[in-house]
């Protein structure tokens, strides 16, 4: 009897000793962290790219493609429709023409374009391009050389109204500088030697360009595929230098 109850009470004591060390095993397996290698439903899996540069690219994807600077221009600068001689600073990248407030004259013989800010994708152009006195009296029996350009923002491909001795031509270009020049329309005209004057007017319509020079039609053309439905900046381009741009009107949209 005594040692059938000394067996029970050896059973119970090493049943007691062995449940402690099992709750205690299991737990420590409980409070250790655990890791995970794979996301878990509220974290963030975007991956950011190692290289800052290319997420400030995503972000300025819908800046234009062109290096003027556009920081000076107000929202009422860039939404205006028209303009009257507009020859403040801040509305032109110019660099080798001196602007003053009713006109603009070239001072280099390099072919610096001053290039108004604003873009338009339909517009009316009207301006006039004459010598200064001093120049004039030099160059009496040579034509005043121009261009007026219309630049594509963004694929920088232009169509470029090229005035020289004795035609009017319509040409566009790539956007190399280095890119040939393909002749769309062209207009022969005699010279005035009475006047060193050159009165144009430029029309850009949705589907064509149309030409007056000192008011008889030169150029009636379709739109040039390189400007198709685009927002263009418009350029003016002396070859000579003392050459003045004035009663300067732009209207569009």
């Amino acid at each position: 009897m005594n040692h059938s109850i000394q067996t029970i009470i050896v059973i119970l004591l090493t049943t007691a000793c062995a449940l402690p060390g099992c709750s205690r095993s299991s737990t420590a397996e409980r409070d250790v962290p655990t890791i995970s290698s794979m996301p878990t439903s509220d974290q963030d899996t975007t991956e950011h790219s190692a290289d800052p540069s290319k997420d400030v690219a995503t972000t300025n994807s819908d800046e234009p493609r062109d290096s003027f600077d556009y920081g000076l221009l107000s929202e009422a600068d860039l939404a205006r429709t028209s303009w009257e001689n507009p020859f403040r600073p801040q509305l032109w990248s110019c660099d080798g023409w001196r602007i003053d407030e009713n006109s603009m004259t070239s001072e280099t013989e390099t072919l610096h374009p001053a290039t108004f800010l604003r873009p338009y994708r339909n517009v009316v152009i009207e301006c006039r391009f004459s010598r200064s006195d001093e120049v004039a009296s030099l160059e009496e029996s040579v034509p005043i050389e121009f261009e007026l350009r219309l630049l594509n923002r963004d694929t920088q491909r232009q169509a470029i109204l090229s005035h020289t001795s004795g035609k009017v031509t319509l040409k566009e270009s790539g956007g190399e500088v280095s890119s040939a020049q393909r002749p769309l329309r062209e207009s022969t005209m005699a010279f005035n030697r009475d006047s060193q004057d050159v009165e144009v007017r430029l029309t850009m319509t949705p589907n064509r360009i149309l030409v007056v020079i000192d008011g008889r039609m030169r150029i009636n053309s379709p739109r040039p595929t390189s400007i198709l439905n685009a927002e263009c900046v418009l350029q003016f381009v002396a070859h000579e230098p003392g050459i003045t741009i004035s009663e300067v009107r732009l209207e569009g949209d």
